[in-house]
This record gives structure tokens, sequence and C-alpha cells, in this order.
């Protein structure tokens, strides 16, 4: 049990760290268009 709740913690902190290079993609984008 708390094998599965390590891991699913870890899971989301690294979906966690993705959306916020998504984000962080979009505002570059957006400063690049004007």
């Amino acid at each position: 049990m708390l094998i599965y709740k390590a891991s699913k913690n870890q899971i989301n902190f690294a979906d966690l760290a993705r959306t916020n290079n998504y984000l962080k993609n979009i505002k570059i984008l957006k400063y690049q268009n004007g």
C-alpha cells in the first residue's frame, strides 16, 4: 500500500512538472507571436 501510494505521488509530481513546462511553452509562444 505504501509503495503504491509513493509511486502514485511520483506520477502526480511528474504530471505537475509536465503541465508547468507546457504552460511555460505556451507563454513563450505567445510572447514570440506578439
